[in-house]
């Protein structure tokens, strides 16, 4: 649906991708590396792109 308004879909996956980087390095700080939200976040990662997160 987003794609039918003429969104660039790339440009959301590469933020995501950009928040979810983020957020692993904010989580292994605090402790929060197998919190629901990091795994939602890798799920959601996962639908988005087909691929399991990996850090770089």
């Amino acid at each position: 649906m987003v794609a039918l308004k003429g969104y660039d879909i790339s440009h959301y996956i590469q933020q995501h991708r950009f928040y979810l980087d983020y957020w692993h390095r904010v989580a292994e700080e605090q402790g929060l590396g197998n919190s629901i939200e990091t795994k939602r976040l890798e799920e959601l990662d996962y639908l988005l792109t087909g691929k399991i997160y990996e850090e770089k």
